[in-house]
């Protein structure tokens, strides 16, 4: 028979997570666990950030649950209704308290990773970086008891709690409204006075595709990487990928420094060998490159029919303000917010979008 979970008792647990966070106690915790929901909170997968708080506030109110359960359904000693407690609970929760730091999903448990009974290795997911969220969640979640949970719960608030500051540190000073797009693009193109160690130029661009998507539903997904990773050993393909209905469909790379055909020719390569319908290459304000070495790298690439768009930042910035309608505030400083959390941007590129703003 399947448990369940009060929805009062957890809103009262969720509450003591939150109001404890800076002194619950840690003794007794795992070191790599603590990692592995760093990981998946400050990640892009935010269904599986859902999961993770779900799970462990039901493990933390009712120590008869099993962590792994998903649906009432499931063939596990323990199962109980997870989407319930996240849709009636955390979600509304999630938005009185921790500004959307989850993602500001009103119903994530209809996403497909929820649809399971339960979590399990031979779920479906897409490889990859998913699979990994998904390992790490198991290794979370796996015979863990009720005192660990209740400890873990109030990590991960203390967590959302920095991601949700951080947001509100970045867009205090938004303008409250943008009365035409031209007004958007000379936010940016001030933006791009800095590069940051290029986090500015991919922040931007990374944030316009995510809102240019937004009409097309949950059929896209936008991943925005950080700066950081080597493209050369990380399951990145570009600095932007794109999937269509969970299957990789094309990749943005972007550079804010000099580069050369061979690192173009790197950068498309990765696209075309992963079956890409197309590439993108965009160039910020401080790169320089010699255009008779790019030219034919560019005409090999159109020899193979695969398309190829290269350009410098702002006449793409034009391009997409020009097709994008109801860019609004609200929609902007949620999709920035959101892809400098996904990137973990540093400091010094926080700041800067703070004094930008505050202006």
């Amino acid at each position: 028979m399947a448990l369940s979970v009060s929805g009062k008792d957890a809103q009262a647990m969720l509450l003591w997570a939150f109001e404890n966070n800076e002194r619950c106690p840690l003794d007794g915790v795992n070191k790599n666990i603590c990692k592995n929901i760093e990981t998946i909170l400050h990640g892009s997968h935010k269904t599986y950030k859902y999961i993770l708080i779900t799970q462990l506030l039901a493990k933390s109110v009712n120590e008869q649950i099993n962590a792994l359960a998903i649906q009432s359904g499931a063939p596990l000693e323990g199962a109980f209704d997870a989407r319930s407690l996240c849709h009636k609970v955390i979600v509304p929760f999630e938005r009185k308290f921790l500004n959307n730091a989850l993602g500001g999903s009103n119903e994530p448990f209809l996403n497909k990773p929820a649809r399971c009974t339960h979590l399990d290795v031979k779920n479906p997911v897409r490889g990859g970086r998913d699979r990994t969220y998904l390992e790490k969640l198991l290794e979370i979640l796996t015979n863990i008891d009720s005192n660990l949970a209740k400890k873990y719960l109030c990590f991960s608030i203390s967590l959302l709690i920095n991601i949700s500051h951080t947001d509100n540190d970045i867009h205090k000073n938004i303008i409250q409204t943008f009365s035409n797009t031209l007004e958007l693009y000379h936010l940016m193109r001030k933006l791009l006075e800095k590069s940051c160690e290029g986090e500015v130029c991919v922040l931007v661009v990374g944030t316009i595709e995510k809102i240019f998507y937004l009409p097309f539903g949950d059929n896209y997904q936008i991943i925005v990487h950080n700066t950081n990773e080597s493209g050369a050993s990380s399951k990145e393909i570009g600095d932007i990928d794109i999937f269509y209905d969970e299957k990789y469909y094309y990749s943005i790379e972007v550079k804010d420094k000099n580069f050369t055909a061979e690192d173009l020719d790197f950068a498309l390569n990765k696209m075309f060998v992963a079956n890409a319908a197309s590439g993108g290459f965009i160039y910020g304000p401080r790169a320089k490159f010699d255009m008779n070495s790019i030219s034919p790298c560019l005409e090999a690439y159109d020899r193979e029919k695969f398309i190829v768009i290269f350009e410098n930042i702002f006449s793409y910035l034009k391009h997409m303000l020009m097709t994008i309608t109801n860019i609004d505030t609200l929609i902007f400083q949620s999709k920035l917010s959101e892809t400098a959390a996904e990137m973990n941007i540093k400091e010094i590129t926080r700041r800067w979008v703070q004094e930008v703003f505050s202006k």
